[in-house]
């Protein structure tokens, strides 16, 4: 049996301590980069998120931690990054 991606993504936030309602949808994201004056286009979640760390001076890593530990504790993303599926 395949788990749907909504289930995985649950299951993962569930793991590390973050309720699906507490990561960020496309729409939001995307609110964000227009206000900072970036052009979403047709960036998916994290090319757009990574986008939007470059500009605000932080390291493009969004979805790259590896086996969960990121030591980039200030930033704005951590915990849709932390709750990603991988």
């Amino acid at each position: 049996m395949v788990k749907s991606r909504t289930a995985y993504s649950d299951n993962c936030a569930f793991l590390i301590g973050f309720k699906r309602e507490d990561l960020m949808n496309i729409k939001e994201i995307t609110s964000i980069a227009k206000r900072r004056g970036i052009k979403p286009s047709k960036l998916n979640k994290s090319s757009l998120i990574r986008k939007i760390q470059l500009q605000e001076g932080n390291f493009d890593c969004f979805g790259s931690a590896y086996i969960g530990e990121c030591n980039q504790h200030q930033c704005s993303w951590r915990n849709d990054c932390l709750g990603q599926k991988r």
